[in-house]
């Protein structure tokens, strides 16, 4: 687990816990979280640096700050662009796995996103250079 899950697992346990125990009882229960880089980082700190679970919160939120997996936006659709010799099914898996990052795009951003995305020989060669016809339409 990354550290930032770690936070979120004992924020879910201090929600519960909030208001019965002790900061020591809450530090140990966070430290129950950890794993490898989290385990490390808390081995080695000095004796006696942690004074209360604000303090070991804001210690630990300082240190792992910058592995924090931040949030991608719609915009971060339109920076994905198909890769020179990527074939076109390549590129489309690419860019649905993108789009699952970005829940609230609209299917017209990530379409539009999409197309702009594609090289210049792909867009013209694959796509039909008329409309199809309405389906709907008899």
């Amino acid at each position: 687990m990354t550290p930032p899950i770690h936070r979120n697992i004992y924020l879910d346990l201090r929600t519960a816990l909030q208001h019965r125990y002790t900061d020591g009882i809450k530090c140990r229960v966070f430290i129950t979280t950890f794993a490898r880089t989290a385990q490390q980082w808390f081995n080695q700190l000095p004796p006696a640096v942690i004074g209360s679970f604000r303090e070991f919160h804001s210690l630990f939120l300082h240190q792992f700050a910058s592995s924090r997996k931040h949030q991608k936006t719609k915009l971060s659709l339109f920076s994905i662009r198909q890769k020179e010799g990527e074939s076109l099914k390549d590129y489309l898996q690419r860019s649905n796995t993108a789009d699952l990052e970005v829940p609230s795009a609209t299917q017209e951003v990530k379409a539009s996103a999409f197309a702009q995305g594609l090289m210049e020989e792909t867009s013209s060669s694959h796509w039909p250079r008329s409309q199809p016809p309405n389906l709907t339409s008899s």
